[in-house]
């Protein structure tokens, strides 16, 4: 039912990432529109559709047994479709109707991460990779093949082993990705963005937010402290006021 004087959120310009782009001032109750550009589907969801999504997708996340698959949440005997056209609408209406806390933005923004067909489907497909890591003296400690333990004559080399590099993210607070070209970076790094966004809308202790960036869409003039802000702006409900601070205290 429309109402006389429906809300307006001033959220400036938003990309989806889903092929649409919404921008100035936008009705909260109005229709997003949703499109799955690989199967050329478009949907059209009202806002109280979207809401009721997105309560009951963070009920779901927040499930110790909560299981993604293609195009569904599922905890238990409870289960909620979600497909590609419906996570793009889930988008705009998140960029539409942000949390008024910062806690509650990245409530929402990890649960469009869940939902994301680029981060969702490595809960199911993705195959645990080993690996191993060094400790070089620049960087402490860096990933890589090996440990490197003391200088000079009484350098050492041993092979530490990883089951899983995964595990890398609970033993060191920083650590670089070494591979081959094609050999699962990528892969395993949306499977950590994935784990921890689960992590943290479950409320596990020492969770962490995480943020995916593509060192490629670094612009050529960018530092990395802008770079990162300008990600953080753009994959963070609505708009920050001002993102490097708040990127500072999210991520901390």
């Amino acid at each position: 039912m429309a109402d006389d004087t429906p809300s307006t959120t001033n959220i400036g310009t938003a990309h989806t990432g889903g092929g649409a782009l919404i921008a100035g001032s936008v009705q909260a109750n109005r229709d997003f529109i949703g499109r799955d550009n690989i199967l050329n589907v478009t949907i059209q969801l009202s806002a109280s559709e979207l809401h009721a999504l997105t309560e009951t997708l963070l009920g779901l996340l927040a499930a110790p047994d909560v299981q993604l698959r293609a195009n569904g949440v599922s905890a238990g005997e409870r289960a909620l479709q979600v497909s590609p056209a419906m996570a793009d609408a889930l988008r705009q209406f998140l960029d539409a109707t942000p949390g008024q806390s910062d806690a509650e933005r990245a409530r929402q923004y990890l649960a469009h991460l869940c939902v994301n067909p680029d981060f969702q489907r490595w809960q199911q497909r993705y195959v645990t990779l080993a690996g191993g890591y060094r400790a070089a003296p620049e960087l402490t400690p860096a990933y890589s093949a090996i440990l490197v333990r003391g200088e000079g004559p009484q350098r050492q080399i041993v092979r530490v082993p990883l089951p899983d590099i995964r595990t890398a993210l609970e033993r060191h607070p920083r650590f670089i990705l070494l591979a081959q070209p094609g050999a699962g970076k990528t892969t395993v790094l949306q499977r950590m963005a994935l784990d921890s966004a689960l992590a943290y809308l479950q409320g596990q202790p020492e969770a962490r937010l995480p943020l995916f960036v593509r060192l490629a869409s670094q612009g050529a003039q960018e530092t990395p402290h802008e770079f990162l802000a300008r990600q953080w702006r753009e994959q963070m409900p609505g708009s920050p006021v001002d993102a490097p601070s708040e990127l500072r205290s999210m991520l901390r």
